[in-house]
Order: structure tokens, then C-alpha cells, then sequence
């Protein structure tokens, strides 16, 4: 769905997740790396080649006015017919890409039981063994097509609740595996927005009913993925050739599992990788963050709101976030007496952080969390105890207490991670 153009050249499409560069002809995602950049174009005339239509790029106006020219023709005035059934007109653009280079032409095709008047092409008369390729129909319009999702995301209304997702271990291996984070965060966001939608509807019912004015749609929410992961695994660091110099080559699929999927955690538990991380995942989203407001102008002056989400590992992540965001504001407070008694719910890192989230988050949702199984190895198990067995009336603020809205740690409780 389109969602709005500015200044220079770019219409911002997909709900303001992607934007068409309308001089360079290419379409760039907002808001994640891509491998390639899409090329876009405009066409109006098409031609399958297997299951996809392909666009007559640049001979559009060209087809069309043979077809017109086609169309025009009465009836009952056969020399004319004949004389625009030779007519041929010469394809540029289905020249690229085809094996051969095969020149192909356009021509009219005239039924005359059914007097249907079709455009076709086929290879020139020159090219060699032209008689062999039968012609093919080409076709004015892509016809009816449907994106899963897009009704639906055009029907909510703008905006209103941006959800940070930080993805957990694995996300290396994953991603091989066409199960990126990015493409969960699409199927995520459609089945949301399908969601709401329907409940939607279904008040809208309800308030008919009742001879009420119908609800206004509500508010989209957004969720943009926190990639993180090649911070350890990028091929270009000397942990990452370190790692795989010294890995074995018997069973490899569980050796990959191993240096993918359980590596992670042992990374971040050394306090220069858990540095590294937090402070790449910090400036992803202040950068992201930045960029939302830009394309989604009104979105803080309208009330927007910020969540966070971390799954497993990026729950840790998320919590180690939350902490540093808490000491930066306590700089000048009070000290807690318990705070003072430890600094455990804290990330061990080499050095102090100094950037931090540009927010406070509305929510905060902890998946499948082991963050009390980190706190207890940075030295929080005597703190749990004194909390534990705390009598006392005075009323004392937890040092575990985060600088966010409502705190959700949901875990199934056949999880081996949490």
C-alpha cells in the first residue's frame, strides 16, 4: 500500500516500511539491510513466462496504440484489417534476459468468428528458426492479484504503537534457512493486523445493531526487527575465522548448531561482546527510531507509543538495555539502600556505556527469558536471598525495578531456555 512521498523523489510504500526512488527507478527497505535492490518500473502491457508476468518495459505506448489502431477498425472494412495484420512492431524490451537474444515484434491477432481483436509477439521474421517459438498473448493490465495483508494494513489507521523486536540465539542459523527474523516479523504483522481488523468488523456489527455510529478503525502497530547477530557471526571478524579454524569436521550439523546457536550465549556473557551487542543494538534503534519519526511525521505529536520485545537471548538484551537506561537517569537520584548493596541486575561490560534508548518503553515483552538465570551468575543470587527473607514493614523500591510501563516475562513452562 502506498503510504506517502516527500521532497525528494520517494514515494514511501508498504506502510512506510519500504520507499521507491522514483529517478533511480529502485525500491530500498526503511528499516533492514537488503542483498539486493529491487529495480521498479512502469507498464501497463505484459507477457507470461511461466507462472510470473513479465513487463514490457518501454514498449508500452508502443502496444498500445496498435491496439488501438486495432480497435478503430470497423467491421465491414477488410482492407484496412489486412493492412494492420501485417503490421509488426518491434520489442526492445523482452530483447533482455532471453537466452538467444531473440528479437521478438508485436502483432495483431484477429478472430473473426469472434471478431476478438488480441496483441501477441513472436520472434522476427529474420531471427533463426523463428517458426519454431509459437506466438505468445500478450496482456493489457496485471489483472486482479492479492498480497496477504495489504487490505488489511489499508484499512487500519495510521501509526500509533512502534514495537522494537530483538531477536535471540540462533538468529545466524536461522536466517540460512529462509526464517529470518524480518520474514517473522512479516507473518507476525500480517496475522496482528488481520487480527484487529476482524475485531474491528466485528464492532462495527455490533454498534449497527444497536443504531450506534460505527468505531473508527484502529491504529496500526508496527514491529521492526533488531538484527544483532552478525556482531559475533560477520565472516569478517577474527573471532568468527578463529571459530571455524578450530571447529571439527565430524557431525557438522550439530557442530553448526553449537557454534550458531549456544556460542551466542557464551559471547555475551564476555564483557567485551555483551558491550559490542548493546551498543550496536542501542544505535540500531535510536537510528530506526529516527528514521520512523521522519516518515511517520505526526507519529509523537499524535501520542505514539514505544514497546520493546526480546526473545530469548535478545530478552537479556533488552533487560541489559532497560538497566543501562535506569543508571543513566539515577545518576543524580538518591541511592536505593538496596542498590547500593549490588549492581547485579546490571550488564558486565569492558567499559561504561554511554548511549542509551531514546525512550521509555509503554511495555516491555520478555519471551522465553533466561535473564534470571544471567542474574544469578553476575552475583545476584545473595540479593535474591536478602530480598527473600526481608520481614521488614519499610517500604524499599527494588533494585530490580526497570524504567519501563508493564513488564511481561512469558515463557512456556517446557522451555529448556527460560
Amino acid at each position: 500500500p502506498i503510504h506517502g512521498s516527500n521532497q525528494d523523489g520517494l514515494v514511501f510504500v508498504e506502510g512506510g516500511r519500504a520507499a521507491v526512488d522514483l529517478s533511480q527507478k529502485h525500491l530500498k527497505y526503511n528499516f533492514y539491510k537488503q542483498d539486493t535492490i529491487q529495480e521498479v518500473c512502469s507498464a501497463f502491457w505484459f507477457y507470461r513466462d511461466g507462472e510470473s508476468l513479465v513487463p514490457c518495459t518501454g514498449d508500452c505506448g508502443k502496444i498500445e496504440l496498435l491496439y488501438q489502431s486495432a480497435l478503430r477498425i470497423p467491421d465491414d472494412d477488410e482492407e484496412l484489417l489486412s493492412s494492420l495484420l501485417n503490421e509488426e512492431v518491434a520489442l526492445t524490451s523482452c530483447v533482455k534476459g532471453n537466452k538467444n537474444n531473440t528479437q521478438y515484434v508485436a502483432f495483431v491477432s484477429y478472430d473473426t468468428s469472434s471478431k476478438i481483436v488480441a496483441i501477441k509477439k513472436r520472434p522476427a521474421s529474420n531471427q533463426f528458426l523463428s517458426w519454431l517459438e509459437p506466438p505468445t498473448l500478450l496482456r493489457r493490465g496485471f489483472g486482479e492479484y492479492n498480497v496477504e495483508g495489504e487490505l488489511e494494513e489499508c484499512t487500519l489507521g495510521p501509526v500509533k504503537h512502534l514495537i522494537f523486536v530483538v531477536h535471540g540465539i540462533g538468529e545466524a542459523l536461522w536466517s540460512q534457512q529462509d526464517n529470518s527474523l524480518i520474514e517473522e516479523m512479516n507473518l507476525c504483522r500480517t496475522a496482528m493486523y488481520k487480527l484487529q481488523v476482524d475485531i474491528w468488523k466485528k464492532e462495527c456489527i455490533k454498534a449497527e445493531k444497536e443504531k450506534r455510529l460505527s468505531p473508527a478503525p484502529p491504529s496500526r502497530i508496527e514491529l521492526l526487527p533488531i538484527q544483532w547477530y552478525d556482531r559475533i557471526h560477520s565472516p569478517s571478524t577474527s573471532l568468527k575465522s578463529t571459530l571455524d579454524s578450530v571447529t571439527l569436521t565430524s557431525v557438522p550439523a550439530i557442530r553448526q548448531v553449537s557454534n550458531d546457536v549456544v556460542f551466542d550465549v557464551l559471547m555475551y556473557m564476555a564483557p567485551e561482546f555483551c558491550q559490542e551487542v548493546l551498543e550496536d543494538v542501542t544505535n540500531q534503534i535510536s537510528d530506526l527510531y529516527s528514521k520512523f519519526k521522519v516518515i511517520h511525521e505526526h507519529f509523537e505529536t499524535s501520542g505514539g507509543k514505544c514497546s520493546l520485545i526480546g526473545h530469548s537471548l535478545g530478552s537479556v538484551i533488552v533487560w541489559d538495555l532497560l538497566a543501562l537506561l535506569k543508571s543513566q537517569q539515577e545518576k543524580d537520584a538518591a541511592p536505593n539502600v538496596l542498590d547500593t548493596l549490588s549492581n547485579t541486575y546490571k550488564p558486565i561490560t569492558k567499559s561504561e556505556i554511554g548511549t542509551v534508548i531514546p525512550f521509555e518503553p509503554d511495555f516491555t515483552f520478555l519471551l522465553g527469558s533466561p535473564v534470571g538465570l544471567f542474574l544469578t551468575l553476575r552475583g545476584a543470587n545473595n540479593l535474591f536471598e536478602k530480598l527473600r527473607l526481608d520481614t521488614s514493614n519499610d517500604a524499599q523500591v527494588s533494585p530490580f525495578s526497570l524504567p519501563s510501563g508493564a513488564i511481561f516475562n512469558i515463557f512456556h513452562e517446557l522451555s529448556f531456555f527460560s
